[in-house]
Protein backbone atom coordinates (compact mmCIF):
# COMPACT_ATOMS: atom_id res chain seq x y z
CA UNK A 1 0.00 0.00 0.00
CA UNK A 2 1.00 3.57 -0.82
CA UNK A 3 0.30 6.64 1.23
CA UNK A 4 0.97 9.98 -0.45
CA UNK A 5 1.07 12.88 1.99
CA UNK A 6 0.11 16.40 0.51
CA UNK A 7 2.61 18.90 1.47
CA UNK A 8 1.41 21.11 4.16
CA UNK A 9 -0.47 24.62 3.49
CA UNK A 10 0.65 27.77 5.58
CA UNK A 11 -0.83 26.59 9.00
CA UNK A 12 1.00 23.07 8.89
CA UNK A 13 4.38 24.83 7.24
CA UNK A 14 4.34 27.44 10.26
CA UNK A 15 3.56 24.72 12.94
CA UNK A 16 6.55 22.50 11.29
CA UNK A 17 8.79 25.98 11.42
CA UNK A 18 7.54 26.28 15.16
CA UNK A 19 8.88 22.42 15.81
CA UNK A 20 12.46 23.03 14.42
CA UNK A 21 12.92 26.29 15.75
CA UNK A 22 12.48 25.87 19.20
CA UNK A 23 15.52 23.43 18.90
CA UNK A 24 17.25 26.21 18.03
CA UNK A 25 18.26 29.55 19.82
CA UNK A 26 16.64 32.19 18.00
CA UNK A 27 15.46 36.09 18.15
CA UNK A 28 11.86 36.81 19.25
CA UNK A 29 10.77 39.07 16.16
CA UNK A 30 11.34 35.70 14.27
CA UNK A 31 7.55 35.03 12.79
CA UNK A 32 7.08 31.49 11.25
CA UNK A 33 4.06 32.44 9.65
CA UNK A 34 5.83 34.82 7.39
CA UNK A 35 8.24 32.73 6.26
CA UNK A 36 5.38 29.90 6.36
CA UNK A 37 4.19 31.97 3.49
CA UNK A 38 7.24 32.09 1.62
CA UNK A 39 7.71 28.63 1.46
CA UNK A 40 4.26 27.14 0.66
CA UNK A 41 5.26 23.88 -1.52
CA UNK A 42 8.11 23.22 1.28
CA UNK A 43 7.73 19.65 2.57
CA UNK A 44 8.45 18.75 6.19
CA UNK A 45 12.22 17.98 5.14
CA UNK A 46 12.80 21.34 3.28
CA UNK A 47 11.61 23.45 6.12
CA UNK A 48 13.88 21.75 8.42
CA UNK A 49 16.68 22.60 5.95
CA UNK A 50 15.79 25.85 5.91
CA UNK A 51 16.12 25.98 9.46
CA UNK A 52 19.57 24.41 9.28
CA UNK A 53 21.12 26.52 6.91
CA UNK A 54 19.79 29.44 8.61
CA UNK A 55 21.81 28.39 11.96
CA UNK A 56 24.73 27.52 9.42
CA UNK A 57 24.54 31.27 8.25
CA UNK A 58 24.29 32.91 11.73
CA UNK A 59 27.49 30.50 12.58
CA UNK A 60 29.49 31.54 10.15
CA UNK A 61 28.25 35.50 10.91
CA UNK A 62 28.85 34.93 14.40
CA UNK A 63 25.99 35.37 15.44
CA UNK A 64 23.96 33.68 18.81
CA UNK A 65 21.17 33.50 17.20
CA UNK A 66 19.29 33.13 14.48
CA UNK A 67 16.98 35.95 13.29
CA UNK A 68 14.76 36.66 9.93
CA UNK A 69 17.49 37.86 8.55
CA UNK A 70 19.01 34.02 7.91
CA UNK A 71 15.95 32.51 7.56
CA UNK A 72 15.21 34.80 4.32
CA UNK A 73 19.04 33.97 3.38
CA UNK A 74 18.13 30.59 4.17
CA UNK A 75 14.74 30.35 1.53
CA UNK A 76 17.05 32.38 -1.36
CA UNK A 77 19.84 29.76 -1.48
CA UNK A 78 16.86 27.33 -1.60
CA UNK A 79 14.66 28.73 -4.05
CA UNK A 80 17.49 29.88 -6.25
CA UNK A 81 20.39 28.55 -5.14
CA UNK A 82 24.02 29.80 -3.56
CA UNK A 83 25.53 32.89 -4.49
CA UNK A 84 28.14 33.17 -7.33
CA UNK A 85 30.59 35.90 -6.53
CA UNK A 86 33.19 34.71 -8.40
CA UNK A 87 31.61 34.23 -11.64
CA UNK A 88 32.47 37.10 -14.06
CA UNK A 89 30.59 38.10 -17.31
CA UNK A 90 32.05 39.37 -19.87
CA UNK A 91 30.59 41.80 -22.04
CA UNK A 92 29.42 40.02 -24.84
CA UNK A 93 27.33 38.34 -22.88
CA UNK A 94 26.31 41.51 -20.74
CA UNK A 95 25.17 42.46 -23.58
CA UNK A 96 22.61 39.45 -25.05
CA UNK A 97 21.13 39.72 -21.20
CA UNK A 98 20.59 43.31 -21.46
CA UNK A 99 19.01 42.77 -24.70
CA UNK A 100 17.20 39.38 -23.40
CA UNK A 101 15.62 41.32 -20.18
CA UNK A 102 14.55 44.45 -22.20
CA UNK A 103 12.29 41.87 -24.26
CA UNK A 104 10.63 41.36 -21.38
CA UNK A 105 10.23 45.14 -20.27
CA UNK A 106 8.80 45.69 -24.37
Amino acid sequence: MQVTVPRPDVKGGTEILKWYLNKIKFDQSVDPEIIARGTVGFSGAELENLVNQAVLKAAVDEKEMVTMKELEFSKDKILIGHECRSMEIDNKNKTITAYHESGHTI
